[in-house]
């Protein structure tokens, strides 16, 4: 599965695995917004990933600063493989992982974006 959501009092666990792609976009997209609906803090993993097209990128993008705006905590969890990392890197979001590591709650955004 593409796709797993653990729910617990706190927090939705989103783990992704494999390709994620336009074939998997609308359940992702539907998964964040309900996670970001819940206002419970998102752990997002990585690690299994291995490939994201640019649709699942502008997602995650979206669902970053989406909560951002409404406080609430997106964190990246575990290791993020090196190619996902540098794909991330080269389609100018290379501030998306470091961002969602920190402790901080990201800055919210106006919607110009940061991209390099």
């Amino acid at each position: 599965m593409a796709i797993a959501l653990d729910t617990h009092d706190a927090q939705c666990t989103l783990k992704l695995d494999g390709e994620i792609d336009i074939n998997v976009s609308s359940e992702l997209k539907r998964t964040l917004l309900e996670m970001i609906a819940s206002g419970k803090t998102i752990q997002l993993d990585l690690a299994g990933v291995s490939d994201l097209d640019i649709s699942a990128i502008q997602l995650l993008w979206a669902a970053f600063h989406d909560t951002a705006k409404k406080g609430v905590r997106l964190r990246v969890n575990g290791p993020v493989p090196k190619n996902l990392s540098r794909t991330l890197r080269d389609a100018g979001f290379d501030d998306f992982l470091s961002s969602a590591r920190s402790d901080v709650l990201p800055a919210s955004s106006t919607g110009s974006g940061n991209a390099r």
